[in-house]
């Protein structure tokens, strides 16, 4: 069975966000940028999850498919995204692991420029919140499993350490393969 890895693929990688914010995110609706294009299977699971988060979090969470280079174009975008806290990246693994290990001026540093470090912490924790509570919400699991996927909740520090040991892990398997940036 295919698997949203951590909290729904990779991450909901948060753009910069000044504390300021944090207290009235969110002020405005919410982007959630795909590297897929509209109709496929990724894209129905993040509408799925945009429409559950949208309503505990007050504000819409628009559903924004920028497909094309590997990924690279989404998370380019979202990685040059105004820092307020209402740009986010539903990224699978190659535009956090191939693009910046394959290409020799990748557009983004994938724990860098996503990192929720950056971000003031109580719109990451709200964010982690909200995502791990529609991810466990009956309909909402029986939506996506009938698509194949399965949802894997973590907290922000978990995927920190997974991020890192994925890239270690592909870092290595390029190299052993021969690979290297072009």
């Amino acid at each position: 069975m295919k698997r949203l890895l951590r909290s729904a693929c990779l991450l909901l990688a948060a753009c910069l966000a000044p504390s300021a914010f944090a207290q009235t995110w969110p002020s405005k609706p919410i982007r959630l940028v795909l590297q897929f294009p509209p109709g496929g299977s990724t894209d129905s699971v993040a509408r799925i999850l945009a429409q559950s988060m949208s309503a505990t979090l007050g504000q819409p969470v628009l559903v924004e498919n920028r497909p094309a280079a590997d990924g690279a174009i989404a998370g380019d975008f979202v990685a040059r995204a105004e820092p307020d806290g209402h740009t986010f990246f539903l990224a699978s693994n190659t535009p956090m692991m191939q693009v910046p290990l394959l290409k020799k001026n990748p557009p983004y540093d994938p724990v860098k420029s996503f990192a929720p470090a950056k971000v003031a912490p109580e719109i990451v924790q709200r964010l982690n919140r909200e995502l791990n509570a529609a991810m466990q919400r009956p309909d909402v699991r029986e939506r996506i499993s009938a698509l194949g996927f399965e949802l894997v909740g973590s907290s922000p520090d978990e995927m920190a350490v997974f991020l890192q040991e994925q890239l270690l892990a592909w870092g290595k398997a390029f190299r052993d393969a021969g690979m290297t940036p072009e």
